[in-house]
Parts: C-alpha cells; structure tokens; sequence
C-alpha cells in the first residue's frame, strides 16, 4: 500500500508552487504521521517542517505515539526515508521542485540509542538528502524529544541537528549544531485558541521570539491551540512556525 501511495502522489507533488507572500511563516506539521498519508500531506502543503516521533525496537525506527501504536509497516525508512530520498533526487538535490526545502524532525523516544540508530540509517542510505554542509538545498534533520545534553551535540555528524530549548543558554560552539529552539506554549500560559490574550502574554512570546532571533535561530512552540486566531498571533508575532495538525488548512489560509 505505501509503494502505491507513493506512485499516486509522487507527479503531482513535483509542482507544488506557492505565491511570495505565503512563504513568510512555515507550516510544522505537528504528530505528521497521524495524517490520511504521512509525509505526504505536509509535502503537497508546502511544509517548512515535518514531525516524526520514534521508537527504538531491534534496531528499527518505528514511526509511533505511543509504543502500543507501533506497526510492522510503519517504520521511518518507510514513511519518510524513502520518500524523502525519491522526491529530493527527483527535485534535481532539493527538498521542493522550486529549490526551496524543509526540515525533517525525529522525536527520539529512547534518547541516545535512538539517535545512534538514526545516524547508521542515514550514513547508510539518505546522505545525499541531508548534506546541508554542501548543499543549502538539502533537508535539515533535527533531532528533538529526548534531548541530549547540549555539551555532547558535536559528539555527531555535522549532518544531525539539534532542536534547542527557550531560556536554556548556548555557546556560540553548540548553537553551530543547533537549527530551531521550541518550547511547550504552557510554559507561558494556557490558551484554548479563542480568547483575546492579554497584553503581557503577548509581549512573553514576543520576546521569547525576539531572543531567540537574535541568536540567528528560528523559534518554534509546540501546544499552540491549531485554529485562525492562533496562526493569525504566529504570523503577527513573526514566529517562524504554525504548529497544525492539519497542513493543507493552513496553507489554505496563508494563501489566501
């Protein structure tokens, strides 16, 4: 079933083209693999940035929320790897067919035996796909979730990124390996997506936002509410991402 998908797809996603002004603020596509077709929705919205949780399991990444969601079939290599590598050679070494690219991120799971299992896959077959050293057209893998601590990121490939985290501080050495920082919207305070937010909420992500600029890194926050009034603030604030579970609407919206 996944070949067939592929096959089905794969023309149609070779023209995504989108106007200047949508281009602005990226889709993140939150828990992608919970969409009718996994990376593939996201790819034909034009995503910025795709989301993969994974799981460790005799030495297969296993695309899942939770461990008793795993399936034989749904592996990483599977629903994103292969894909991944097809479209990007296909795109002439882009992640879009109009030069542009993405970021692809793993949210480890099992922390440091996850990653390692993730490089040997990558070294083995994706190299080319994530070569951002040599090629600025090439996918940004970062790695999130289970976080390694910072002073151990150049332990890795130039090739694995790293999702940094809002308030924690960095040298100039880590940020080097270092493509986004996030952080949980909850830290801020609770938001349903719906009621105007008062004018000290507001300037706590502005200057969230603001820092993290100044860094010279984009910003992202998970559990943002996913409606209008949310990525309306995201654009209004300049945040880099619109954090949705459903990518196709948002690219809708920015469109319009």
């Amino acid at each position: 079933m996944h070949n067939r998908v592929i096959t089905i797809l794969f023309g149609m996603l070779l023209t995504v083209c989108l106007p200047a002004d949508a281009m602005h603020i990226g889709i993140h596509s939150h828990n992608d693999y919970d969409r009718e077709h996994p990376f593939f929705d996201a790819y034909k919205a034009h995503a910025a940035s795709i989301e993969a949780d994974v799981f460790l399991v005799d030495g297969e990444l296993y695309v899942a929320h939770d461990r008793e969601d795993i399936r034989s079939w749904r592996t990483l290599r599977n629903l994103y790897l292969d894909p991944i590598r097809q479209l990007f050679r296909a795109n002439g070494g882009a992640g879009y067919a109009d030069g542009s690219t993405y970021q692809l991120i793993v949210d480890l799971k099992d922390g440091r035996e996850s990653l390692l299992a993730l490089q040997r896959m990558i070294e083995e077959k994706y190299a080319e796909c994530f070569d951002t050293e040599h090629n600025p057209r090439a996918i940004t893998l970062t790695v999130s979730g289970d976080l390694i601590p910072a002073e151990h990121f150049a332990d890795y490939p130039d090739f694995i990124k790293h999702d940094g985290r809002v308030g924690r501080t960095y040298t100039q050495q880590q940020l080097k390996h270092v493509s986004v920082i996030s952080q949980d919207l909850r830290k801020f305070f609770s938001w349903d997506g719906e009621r105007d937010l008062t004018k000290a909420e507001i300037d706590s992500l502005r200057t969230a936002a603001r820092d993290v600029h100044r860094m010279g890194k984009k910003i992202r926050f998970w559990a943002m509410p996913d409606s209008p009034k949310a990525w309306q603030l995201a654009k209004h604030l300049r945040l880099d991402f619109i954090n949705t579970d459903n990518p196709a609407k948002v690219r809708v919206w920015l469109n319009k």
